[in-house]
């Protein structure tokens, strides 16, 4: 676990307005042609909705350690040196990279799931579903709060949670 990036994603969860957490981002591209938000005061000032790992692609801290969002989903994405080379990581994998943190610990955080426990068809859908249970957060995937996230968060930070 690198404490110093769990921090900050407590300090982004905590600073969030408005978490949605079925989608990367929502609220700019329904029409699919609105490009998402790659700045986290422009995420804050146009009222879009993001997941955690939305949050965490728009803020200084993530952009800081060379990541940035996708223009067209919002997902996370951050090059990286793994094993000599340099590659290009999204979502749940570049995350938990930055975070040093198990792929598993991490889709249950962003994804309220872990895909190799429900299986890979199930894993496509369940984030789109606000109506799953999720039984990491202990409810309904589309009921989870940042205050949920933060308790999450905070147990990883302490040790409590891998």
């Amino acid at each position: 676990m690198s404490p110093t990036n769990v921090q900050h994603a407590i300090n982004i969860v905590a600073r969030a307005q408005h978490l949605d957490m079925c989608n990367w981002q929502h609220g700019r591209t329904w029409n699919g042609l609105t490009p998402c938000v790659i700045d986290e005061s422009e995420l804050k000032t146009c009222g879009t909705a993001a997941c955690v790992g939305g949050h965490i692609a728009v803020s200084p801290e993530w952009k800081e350690a060379g990541g940035f969002a996708s223009r067209s989903t919002g997902a996370p994405f951050r090059y990286a040196h793994i094993k000599g080379e340099e590659r290009c990581q999204r979502g749940v994998q570049a995350i938990a990279h930055w975070l040093h943190l198990s792929e598993d610990l991490v889709n249950n955080l962003l994804l309220g799931h872990n895909p190799k426990e429900v299986g890979l068809y199930v894993s496509t859908i369940f984030c789109l579903n606000a109506e799953n249970y999720s039984e990491f957060y202990g409810k309904l995937f589309g009921d989870v709060t940042k205050e949920d996230v933060l308790i999450k968060l905070k147990l990883i930070q302490v040790g409590e949670l891998k």
